[in-house]
């Protein structure tokens, strides 16, 4: 291998798609293209430093832009060029930065438990070897710890997780560390899971305040603080949290988790007109997604959005289903028996492919609805009149 100079026609090429994409913002599918694009040009010259940097853009855009799993691709091949050919070979030919690798390396960490065809002895291994490099690099545990905590919980471990969260924060704190909006909003959905709403609040006062945000948050947070609201009585601060966050939301595939957050918040609030064309335009990001624990998310948001339905006796829709959608309606529309049946199936085979991963049943346990959240929850009116805008023309009938 020889070190790219860029001085050619075609190593210009590659970075010239590189700096089309970079124009773009994150979601839109055309940037994820022209990376690839680049790689792909650039692995046809043989250019491993080209090569390298086009998946260094890749690995951002797609963990930014909703698709994980091109970034566990691309990165294997970075990580892999590294050990041939970084400072540790003794061979020098490859230009890179290891404090950026290892950033990325965190995007990685970070999602693995969010598919569940990688196996708990693969995410063990992956953990080690990060673990391994930062010490090498003469960085702190805090960051493993950290992910370590929140891989104990995303995953239903929870009887692990006080532990990794107490040595995550007697931890030092360092430039590999997440910066301290993402550690609060992480906080707030930790806090929520395990049913403490008011430290959930708690966590997220310093992002709702504006004192805190990152790339993603207060994008994140306002979805994740919509259920402790509805808790805690706090109506109209909840439909602000919704008018705010959705917004920031509503364009990029990577937040699908959060659009389903809003979604249930909708259904919650008897918003159901609302709550269904949600379901309407982000489904294709859901059926399109090879991130399942985002889709597992999206489609659970649904409960409470039937659940609604079938309590106000609608059980007809003239659903506008997303090419691809399996399920076909009658003349008038899809039955409400229908529609429910199918997500439910679809979350029962993905809860039960991450339980099998984790060896609980974690993720079938969130399948069954809290009753008294249900009946507590009154009809709260959307301030947003973009939002609500040319809602009177969907007819739920019975």
């Amino acid at each position: 291998m020889t070190k790219s100079t860029h001085n050619t026609e075609n190593a210009e090429t590659v970075e010239s798609l590189m700096d089309q994409a970079e124009a773009l913002p994150y979601g839109a599918a055309q940037k994820l293209e022209l990376l690839e694009r680049a790689v792909d040009l650039a692995d046809s010259l043989g250019d491993v430093q080209a090569g390298f940097e086009a998946r260094q853009e890749l690995t951002g855009a797609a963990t930014m832009g909703g698709h994980p799993e091109k970034t566990l691709v691309a990165f294997a091949w970075q990580l892999a060029a590294w050990d041939k050919y970084g400072p540790s070979s003794g061979r020098e030919e490859l230009e890179a930065d290891e404090y950026d690798l290892l950033w990325h390396y965190k995007w990685v960490i970070n999602s693995l438990w969010e598919f569940p065809n990688i196996s708990r002895t693969q995410i063990e291994a992956a953990f080690a070897d990060f673990e391994s490099r930062l010490e090498r690099g003469g960085y702190s545990l805090r960051t493993v710890l950290y992910f370590r905590w929140k891989y104990a919980f995303f995953t239903g471990q929870l009887e692990q997780t006080e532990a990794w969260r107490t040595q995550w924060l007697r931890a030092r704190k360092d430039d590999m560390s997440d910066c301290s909006a993402c550690e609060a909003q992480f906080l707030t959905d930790y806090w929520v899971g395990m049913g403490q709403y008011l430290e959930a609040l708690k966590a997220a006062k310093p992002i709702l305040s504006g004192f805190e945000r990152c790339a993603e948050v207060p994008h994140t947070t306002l979805g994740s603080v919509l259920e402790p609201l509805l808790r805690t009585g706090q109506l109209e601060e909840a439909m602000d949290a919704h008018v705010r966050g959705y917004a920031l939301v509503q364009s990029n595939p990577s937040f699908l988790s959060t659009c389903g957050d809003h979604l249930s918040f909708l259904a919650l609030t008897h918003n159901l007109e609302a709550a269904f064309k949600l379901l309407e335009k982000h489904l294709p990001w859901a059926l399109e997604s090879a991130h399942l624990m985002g889709r597992f998310g999206f489609f659970r948001s649904t409960l409470p959005l039937f659940a609604r339905l079938r309590v106000a006796g609608q059980t007809l829709f003239p659903f506008r289903a997303p090419q691809g959608f399996p399920l076909e309606g009658g003349p008038e529309g899809h039955t409400l028996d229908a529609l429910e049946g199918w997500f439910k199936t679809q979350l029962e085979d993905l809860a039960t492919q991450f339980d099998a991963r984790n060896g609980n049943a974690y993720f079938s346990s969130q399948l069954t609805l809290d009753p008294d959240l249900l009946e507590r929850i009154p009809a709260v009116s959307i301030k947003s009149n973009k939002f609500s805008a040319k809602l009177n023309n969907w007819k739920g009938k019975a």
